[in-house]
């Protein structure tokens, strides 16, 4: 038993602390009060620390803080047990509110002299794997977040914010090469100024996250979305490459893509590719509605400002699931919140085509008077039997005239 400012030398092992007591037959010590251990490449701070000579194993608790010397590496916990698995790889865990902050350094600019950054990862609990010295993983549980730089040939290209249940990452060369998020994963991309093509904070969540660094590739998965300045994209499954920052949105447990844009209607599909940055895309079996009107589109394009393509594509004003009632046509043309062209253009009742005419123009603006089609109603009466009523079109050339045609079909019993 020691008292007052002990220290014990062992090797490239050095104990300081108040109170020491050491234990011969386990070749064991236990050290209280501001213990400061140092080693090769790092020291650490704590209450309370037991160390196992022989197989050079502790147990810290208390204040900790672990300062690694060699490569900017910097832990705080409340509880830290590290132990070998063999001589070159050794396993720490660390308890009760656990945080890890690493330095790296980049470039603002190109030509720009290079600056520290701070990574930052804090949890409930995290485990980390070092081989030689050097981490291999590390895993995060509870209330898992994460501050970390994207650094790309030596620039800078913005701060990511991630949390979620758990988070696993794993390193190679000391670099993180790929992240995953379990259990509600939110973050956010700051993007550095000039840096990027991105220009604008992106948020994004999911259940799951999976951050493939080299690739530059993050699938989100189960309930994912992706916002950037006023485009929303949920679907069940995204994948974004954030070197072409074109992103693929497909259907996962019947939850299916719908972008969203300030502005627009809501469109969906059974699948979306979507380039954030210029806002154009293609989204297959995409279905849309606007002042009353439903439209669907085998293939819909879409490109600025706010114009859709649409390829084998229906409109209709009747809200089943499969209308009643439907213009359909090869092509369409959408221009939103204006008209839409289409040609050429067939009523279809009951599926059963009607009257086809070469081309249409059909409204696709509300609260004003507009050309365009007016969409009939569809009805049965003792006395008329099986009807189609008001199917005409609606021409308005200025503020001060317009004309209406309406004609009516009846299956007379």
């Amino acid at each position: 038993h020691l008292y007052g400012d002990v220290k014990m030398i062992d090797g490239d092992n050095i104990i300081e602390c108040d109170t020491l007591v050491y234990f011969k037959d386990s070749e064991s010590c236990l050290a209280r009060s501001n213990v400061l251990l140092y080693q090769s490449n790092r020291k650490i701070l704590s209450d309370t620390l037991f160390y196992w000579e022989s197989s050079d194993s502790i147990k810290a608790l208390g204040n900790i803080e672990l300062l690694q010397t060699d490569n900017n590496r910097r832990i705080l916990a409340s509880q830290m047990n590290i132990y070998r698995l063999d001589t070159l790889t050794q396993i720490l865990n660390l308890s009760n509110s656990a945080q890890l902050y690493s330095i790296t350094e980049s470039r603002v600019a190109e030509n720009g002299p290079f600056r520290s950054f701070e990574n930052k990862m804090e949890g409930e609990n995290i485990k980390l794997l070092i081989y030689n010295d050097s981490i291999r993983s590390m895993d995060m549980f509870g209330m898992a977040m994460t501050d970390y730089h994207v650094v790309k040939d030596s620039i800078l290209m913005g701060l990511n914010n991630i949390s979620g249940d758990s988070i696993s990452m794993k390193f190679i060369n000391n670099n993180l090469n790929r992240m995953e998020v379990f259990g509600g994963g939110i973050g956010r991309f700051v993007p550095e100024s000039n840096n990027s093509q991105v220009d604008s904070t992106v948020s994004y969540k999911a259940n799951y996250i999976d951050y493939i660094i080299n690739a530059d590739n993050t699938i989100l998965q189960e309930d994912a979305q992706v916002q950037y300045k006023e485009t929303v994209i949920d679907a069940g499954d995204i994948v974004v490459n954030w070197e072409t920052n074109l992103l693929d949105a497909n259907e996962f447990n019947n939850v299916f893509p719908v972008v969203s844009m300030a502005g627009e209607s809501p469109m969906s599909g059974k699948s979306m590719k979507f380039d954030l940055i210029k806002r154009k895309g293609t989204i297959n079996k995409g279905k849309t509605s606007f002042d009353n009107g439903y439209y669907s589109g085998k293939i819909i394009e879409r490109e600025e400002p706010n114009i859709m393509h649409m390829h084998g594509s229906t409109y209709t004003s009747c809200e089943h699931e499969h209308p009643h009632y439907y213009f359909a046509s090869k092509k369409m043309k959408m221009l939103q919140g204006d008209k839409i062209i289409a040609k050429p253009i067939t009523l279809y009742i009951s599926d059963f085509p009607i009257i086809t005419f070469p081309f249409a123009i059909l409204p696709n603006k509300g609260g004003e008077r507009r050309s365009g089609w007016i969409m009939p109603s569809i009805g049965n009466s003792n006395k008329r039997g099986t009807f189609l009523q008001n199917l005409g079109y609606y021409f308005a050339p200025n503020d001060y005239m317009d004309l209406k045609f309406l004609f009516s079909l009846y299956d007379l019993k």
